[in-house]
């Protein structure tokens, strides 16, 4: 009878051995293959992309390889500063906007990785949109329309690095099919106006949510851009009613 009892046990710790040594790494594998994360970021500050990556499993929290970080170049993006289209902020530490994030495997998603598109998307896509004849788009646009572009670029460059990407395709749409861009003055007028609106609208969205002390910088945006823009006016000075009296704000 002892001599079975030994028997047994010498194999449970041989079992248990093996299962361990068999089940670690599987393990590892399976923990590491969903911890792997990386994406894609955007700078406003001076128009550059960079892609990250990184490892931390989960359960345990482990990080199995600290963030890196590779540049990724983009000739339409480093044209727009060369050519003074756009100047660099001059910013330090440059800001950085996600544009895609990545993380491990997802079982709902049949085995793929899960993607995260973010705001700074709305941008950088149009930056990438090339016609029929494989020329990028709006690059293509502000060689054929410099004066245009000398308006049009530092407007967009304002809103990005104040992290208004939402607004940006349909600035970018009006930009495109605006029927005649001889008639400069009208263009830049309306462009002027839709920019100037599209900052009135983030900032009202400040002021619903409390923020308004953000609220009032991008109320003074849309007043400036816009020339005359009433309803701007008339907001801020609410906002500036709540900070003057020390209510409760939104962080």
């Amino acid at each position: 009878m002892m001599a079975k009892k030994k028997q047994n046990g010498r194999l449970f710790v041989i079992i248990t051995v093996v299962t361990t040594v068999v089940l670690l790494p599987i393990t590892y594998m399976i923990l590491s293959a969903l911890g792997e994360r990386s994406g894609v970021e955007f700078s406003p500050d001076d128009f550059s992309m960079r892609r990250f990556t990184y490892c931390r499993l989960p359960l345990i929290n482990w990080t199995k390889r600290g963030i890196e970080y590779d540049d990724v170049p983009s000739e339409s993006f480093q044209v727009l500063i060369d050519d003074d289209w756009i100047r660099a902020s001059g910013r330090t530490p440059k800001r950085w906007h996600l544009v895609r994030a990545t993380s491990g495997f997802d079982g709902s998603n049949h085995g793929k990785h899960s993607s995260t598109e973010c705001d700074a998307r709305f941008l950088t896509k149009y930056l990438n949109f090339t016609n029929s004849d494989g020329e990028n788009y709006i690059m293509k646009w502000t060689d054929d329309h410099p004066k245009a572009a000398k308006v049009f670029w530092p407007l967009i460059a304002e809103m990005a690095r104040d992290s208004l990407y939402l607004p940006i395709p349909q600035v970018m749409e009006f930009v495109i099919d605006f029927p005649k861009m001889e008639k400069t003055e009208q263009f830049n007028s309306e462009l002027e106006q839709l920019v100037a609106d599209a900052w009135f609208e983030a900032a009202k969205t400040d002021q619903l949510n409390g923020r308004h002390g953000r609220a009032i910088k991008r109320f003074d945006v849309a007043i400036r851009i816009g020339g005359e823009h009433p309803a701007a006016e008339k907001a801020k000075v609410e906002s500036a009613t709540v900070v003057n009296n020390g209510e409760n704000q939104t962080p």
